[in-house]
C-alpha cells in the first residue's frame, strides 16, 4: 500500500495566526502534522509516500529529507501550481500517480491538515 497526503492548500481562517506556514507543518506535542502522518504510515507498514503541495511548498520539501531518514520512507512531492483555485486540482496533480499505484495496489489518500488517529 502507499500513501498520497494532500497538503496544497493556504489555510486561510488560520493563515494570519501561524505565520503563513503550511497547515501540515504546525506542530502537535513537538512533531509537525507532517511528521505525525509519516511516523503512523510507517508504523502501518507504507513506505512510499506522495504529497501534493503548493502554498509554501518549499517549507515542506525541507522538512522531507530528516522524515525519510528518520523513517525510512521514500517520499515523493507533487506541485500544484494552480493551489489557489480550489482543491480538485490536487488531485488532477495525482491522476498520473494514482493511475499507476491503483493497478499493483490499494492506494490510501489522506488531506494533510486532519490530525488522524494512528
Amino acid at each position: 500500500m502507499q500513501a498520497i497526503i494532500y497538503a496544497a492548500g493556504v489555510g486561510m481562517r488560520l493563515k494570519s495566526v501561524f505565520d503563513h506556514r503550511p497547515k501540515i507543518l504546525l506542530e502537535f506535542a513537538g512533531k509537525s502534522l507532517l511528521e505525525r502522518h509519516v511516523q503512523c504510515l510507517r508504523e502501518a507498514g507504507i513506505r512510499h509516500l506522495t504529497i501534493v503541495t503548493g502554498y509554501q511548498q518549499e517549507l515542506i520539501q525541507q522538512a522531507m529529507p530528516a522524515l525519510r531518514r528518520h523513517y525510512g520512507m521514500e517520499i515523493q512531492q507533487l506541485i500544484n501550481p494552480h493551489y489557489t483555485e480550489g482543491s480538485i486540482l490536487s488531485l488532477a496533480v495525482s491522476i498520473p500517480v494514482l493511475q499507476t499505484l491503483a493497478r499493483s495496489q490499494p492506494v490510501l489518500l489522506m488531506d494533510g491538515d486532519v490530525l488522524y488517529p494512528a
